[in-house]
């Protein structure tokens, strides 16, 4: 799409935004999930750092974007 939007075929912008697990809402994970998410490096996604990434973003010209938080050693 982005593609064609530079084409001037299309108008508007699209981003793809690869989200963590936020720690709040609707998606949980289990015990045996959660040992794997500790063993990555990664956290889960506060609603505060998702709003300052969504903000970011938008803010941005990315049309691609992976959102991650936790140890970036181990991420």
């Amino acid at each position: 799409r982005e593609r064609l939007r530079a084409q001037g075929l299309r108008h508007g912008r699209s981003v793809s935004v690869n989200w963590p697990l936020w720690a709040t809402g609707g998606m949980q994970i289990d015990g045996s999930e959660a040992s794997v998410f500790g063993f990555s490096g990664m956290d889960a996604l506060s609603a505060a750092e998702g709003l300052e990434a969504f903000g970011n973003i938008l803010r941005g010209d990315q049309n691609r974007v992976l959102v991650s938080v936790g140890d970036p050693q181990r991420v």
